[in-house]
């Protein structure tokens, strides 16, 4: 896992898309300069393609509605793991998904409960919880090989889902497509 997450980072085309990011901010905020809303925005980063999903995780009482973006495409996929008050629609997800539509590549991102689009209260959030939505994203959304995108919180998250799919002796879950496993980590600021 360490060489191919090392052969993963140095990968030129995702290198490049991580430098790109603050190319990408640039064009976003140029855009809602000059009035654009965040729809407009987001059809700039080819949103069309991707499916906005709902995904139910805990029990009962501590039950939250974690929202998540699928886009398909081929392997290995991409899982972005956001860092701490971040959101799935920030610059550096939103480039990643731009990138992985421009080169067919799967991607699913999500935002932690109290976070972005999902459900709950940001003050009752704790490691322990992201990290359970986090691997509830993966076995539920993901499907075949899958690259761990974590950044700044994301990563320390990614390092614990890494953990806990070689805890539990699996490598994921079941999707439509088979089994998602972990293929590699990109660690970004952890």
């Amino acid at each position: 896992l360490q060489r191919r997450a090392c052969f993963i980072a140095h990968d030129p085309a995702i290198s490049s898309c991580l430098g790109r990011r603050l190319a990408a901010k640039q064009t976003r905020a140029e855009l809602e300069r000059l009035g654009a809303d965040k729809d407009a925005v987001a059809a700039n980063h080819d949103m069309s393609e991707i499916t906005l999903k709902s995904l139910d995780v805990g029990a009962a009482g501590g039950a939250r509605e974690i929202a998540v973006r699928i886009r398909e495409g081929r392997a290995p996929g991409l899982f972005w793991l956001g860092g701490f008050k971040s959101d799935m629609r920030g610059t550096k997800a939103e480039a990643l998904d731009a990138w992985a539509g421009r080169n067919g590549r799967a991607m699913v991102r999500f935002d932690y409960s109290g976070h972005g689009e999902s459900g709950g209260t940001f003050a009752e959030g704790t490691i322990g919880r992201w990290l359970e939505e986090s691997a509830a994203v993966f076995r539920d959304c993901c499907t075949g090989p899958q690259v761990a995108i974590g950044s700044s919180m994301g990563g320390w998250i990614a390092l614990l889902l890494a953990r806990a799919l070689a805890q539990q002796g699996t490598k994921g879950g079941k999707g439509d497509k088979g089994e998602a496993s972990l293929a590699g980590l990109v660690l970004i600021a952890p």
